[in-house]
């Protein structure tokens, strides 16, 4: 099989796969992709894969494939239920009802989003969202989507996690000769508290008759702002663990600063252009420090966070052989040199974030909430609030912190990296 012939395979199968996402998916359907992609690898010769690169970008596009495969298996065509039809659920609650009809003051009652029992087993959490709620279209969200989430118990208010040190001293030894060499490792418990966030909005007697229009103004103006601002918040976030620990802790925070020296790039490049810069910050990422080698494994860089200005200037870049550095999957997503680029203007304009993903993880504690009732004069105004919260935090372990690299000023990196 040529070349050709598996790209334009490949290609049909990428389409396949993306028109499936987000619908039901037949067993039917998921095995024969399995089956088409089997049938390309087969295809491919061991001298292929070694020496042609366009066969390493399939074999990586078909390993990327497989993943949304065995995600849209696991999803089973399991029934999806639109967001606003959770919240209407709570809604039309009897609790609720109860609120909105009573000429009596209502204090604030607290509801759990939860599926309805005929569509969705058990609760809706904020992580299973995506996945079984199909949600409104969110065009700011760069941060939130691309990280793995995980839950903490509803009884939980910190999370906590083990780090560790740990130093090799292995080494040669003679013949009868006891032992000194020996290895060193620590262990500290670490806890960060759960991030608070939450939004609120007024609604009139008249307007708590229609819950459907209700249930799209929490979607639209509640959660998907709720959302939106984590997802800015997952970037830039300021708490600490000293004076802001019920805020989240962004990545930009966590990050490690760019070192050109550590790049091993220092002053070697001639004319540099901003594709040098976030080469040499996957470099450091990858290698942590050239200047110093040691046993220490180094990062897989897979991300790129940028500004859409700073974007511009290399989307048409190309290199010596007149092809496109910026790469565009079938499903639309920008790539260069293996980086996913992430686009966002919450990147500042002379920044840019290589990192590996896999180093951070965004935990969620229990389904988002809602609290209706009535405060202060809502009784005399004749209407009702409505309170949102949602609980989230932003875990990256100390050493991993080096999978994350800032280049906080390119003009200066693109100083440190030209050649004399």
């Amino acid at each position: 099989m040529t070349i050709e012939e598996l790209k334009s395979n490949l290609d049909g199968i990428v389409t396949k796969v993306t028109n499936l996402e987000g619908a039901a998916v037949k067993a039917a359907d998921i095995e024969s992709l399995k089956s088409q992609i089997a049938g390309i690898k087969t295809g491919m010769t061991a001298e292929e894969l070694k020496n042609d690169p366009t066969i390493k970008k399939l074999d990586d596009t078909i390993n990327d494939l497989n993943g949304k495969i065995e995600a849209m298996s696991k999803k089973g065509g399991a029934p999806t239920m639109e967001l606003k039809d959770a919240i209407k659920e709570v809604l039309e609650k009897e609790e609720v009802k109860s609120i909105f009809t009573s000429n009596k003051a209502a204090g604030m009652q607290t509801f759990e989003l939860k599926a309805a029992t005929s569509d969705v087993t058990g609760t809706i959490a904020v992580a299973d969202m995506k996945k079984d709620i199909n949600f409104p279209r969110l065009r700011a969200l760069s941060f939130l989507p691309l990280l793995p989430q995980g839950m903490v118990g509803t009884d939980k208010n910190r999370i906590g996690w083990i780090e560790g040190t740990y130093t090799s001293n292995v080494g040669y030894v003679g013949e009868a000769t006891a032992v000194t060499n020996a290895d060193a490792m620590t262990a500290v418990e670490k806890t960060r508290a759960m991030a608070k966030a939450s939004a609120k909005i007024k609604v009139t007697k008249e307007m708590t008759t229609d819950y459907s229009y209700i249930a799209s103004k929490l979607q639209n103006k509640m959660l998907t702002k709720g959302l939106i601002f984590l997802d800015k918040e997952l970037w830039s976030g300021d708490g600490n663990d000293s004076t802001a620990a019920n805020r989240i802790y962004g990545l930009r925070g966590h990050a490690t600063a760019f070192s050109a020296a550590k790049s091993g790039l220092a002053l070697l490049v001639e004319k540099p252009t901003v594709v040098d810069v976030i080469e040499a910050a996957r470099l450091q990422c990858a290698v942590i420090d050239a200047a110093n080698l040691t046993d220490a494994e180094g990062y897989t860089p897979n991300v790129l966070f940028i500004n859409p200005v700073t974007m511009s200037k290399i989307r048409l870049a190309k290199g010596t052989d007149g092809n496109y550095l910026v790469n565009r999957l079938a499903d639309g997503t920008l790539t260069l040199d293996g980086l996913t680029i992430i686009e966002s203007n919450a990147v500042a304009v002379k920044e840019l974030m290589v990192m590996d993903s896999s180093v951070a993880e965004v935990y969620f504690k229990q389904n988002p909430e809602i609290q209706i009732g009535q405060e202060a004069t809502d009784l005399t105004q004749d209407q009702y609030t409505i309170v949102m919260f949602l609980r989230a935090q932003l875990v990256i372990e100390g050493p991993d912190k080096l999978g994350l690299v800032l280049v906080s000023d390119i003009a200066a990196a693109i100083t440190a990296l030209t050649k004399p």
